[in-house]
């Protein structure tokens, strides 16, 4: 049953989220720069015709030298090992430097007020769970929620910029928007295909279990979970970027190998 008013369930971030979630598009970083804008890019791909809720720009800004160089070193390398493919945007995670990627995994909102910030504080009417979902997961969220920090930024609506940096000059609808320091954050980008698997994943059994949607879909939807099989024995990668550069390799059994590279 779904409710008769209009209300924004495509949600992006909220305060409290431990991350912020956006696309790394390759060549991005081939000019030095130290501010940069980011959109909010959904993980969920479950959407609904009634707008969005939470606030989808996040300007960094302050971004040390060497993070910079960082971003600009797996950059390039990124752009190497995607050349001859058709891939031009992987998955990004801006987190809080002190992140402890082993301990707490990647893609977990650990946010327990999302139901108090969608009707509440955005007067959306009523809360929808949108997440990555699986029961697993959704009870690592909320096992997680109170000793996990929220991504720390600020939320403005004034628009005052120095220098030539208007992130905003082709978007004149932005009302608000959020800011943080690049040197409090460390930048994520997954070069495995484990995300995207569990989205299409989750997507294909929502629509399944629902079977709300026309026959055709929902018969693409169980062809594509079968074509599937064994992609969720994939492990996890992925690139964390801050003052040094370290690759994650999940392993068998919860374990991780963490590599520091391109140091030079």
């Amino acid at each position: 049953m779904f409710s008769l008013v209009s209300v924004g369930h495509n949600n992006d971030f909220y305060k409290g989220d431990a991350f912020f979630s956006s696309f790394w598009k390759l060549g991005m970083f081939e000019k030095k720069t130290e501010s940069i804008l980011l959109r909010y890019e959904r993980l969920s791909l479950q959407s609904m015709n009634c707008g969005s809720g939470g606030v989808s720009d996040l300007v960094v800004d302050k971004l040390p030298k060497k993070f910079g160089d960082n971003l600009k070193k797996v950059d390039q390398m990124l752009c190497e090992s995607f050349k001859d493919s058709r891939l031009r945007e992987l998955r990004l995670f801006v987190y809080n430097k002190d992140y402890d990627f082993k301990k707490w995994g990647l893609a977990y909102k650990y946010n327990e007020n999302w139901v108090e910030q969608q009707v509440e504080v955005e007067d959306l009417g009523h809360a929808k769970y949108d997440q990555l979902g699986g029961s697993r997961r959704i009870i690592q969220d909320w096992r997680g929620a109170e000793s996990v920090a929220g991504l720390d930024v600020n939320e403005l609506k004034d628009k005052r910029f120095s220098g030539d940096f208007d992130p905003f000059g082709d978007f004149p609808e932005v009302t608000r928007y959020l800011q943080g320091n690049g040197g409090d954050y460390a930048f994520v980008v997954v070069v495995s295909n484990t995300i995207s698997y569990m989205m299409d994943k989750t997507y294909c059994e929502c629509i399944i279990d629902t079977h709300n949607e026309k026959e055709e879909v929902y018969k693409e939807a169980v062809k594509i979970l079968k074509e599937m099989r064994g992609y969720e024995k994939q492990m996890l990668k992925f690139y964390v970027i801050t003052d040094k550069i370290r690759l994650f390799e999940e392993q068998k059994e919860g374990k991780w190998k963490v590599t520091e590279v391109l140091k030079k």
